[in-house]
């Protein structure tokens, strides 16, 4: 649930945040909702559902969120509930761009 408070600011759950924040799709406002709910959760699934609520799935931070927060925590981090919309062959496809990324990189 989204509370707008007085001061400008957005109440998202239990986080308060800053009174640009904007849910339109903006790069430079997605970034900036994005960095702040990888800056203020701990786990890969916290970050992801808070922006989720603040922002809904049709857009860009939840996407974004979630690019990151793997990045950050760790294919680990990802649950089976986190991916459990994505298609089997979007999955499959994303593994091997992923093997071939970490093959360039010579990791």
């Amino acid at each position: 649930q989204i509370i707008d408070v007085e001061d400008g600011s957005r109440q998202v759950g239990s986080l308060t945040y800053i009174s640009c924040a904007s849910r339109a799709g903006y790069s430079p406002r997605v970034l900036e909702a994005a960095l702040f709910f990888l800056r203020s959760t701990s786990s890969f699934g916290d970050a992801l559902e808070q922006s989720l609520a603040f922002a809904g799935s049709a857009n860009y931070c939840p996407v974004l969120v979630g690019a990151l927060a793997g990045a950050m925590y760790g294919v680990e981090a990802i649950e089976e509930r986190h991916i459990a919309h994505a298609k089997e062959s979007l999955l499959h496809d994303v593994d091997e761009v992923a093997a071939r990324m970490c093959a360039l990189a010579n990791i």
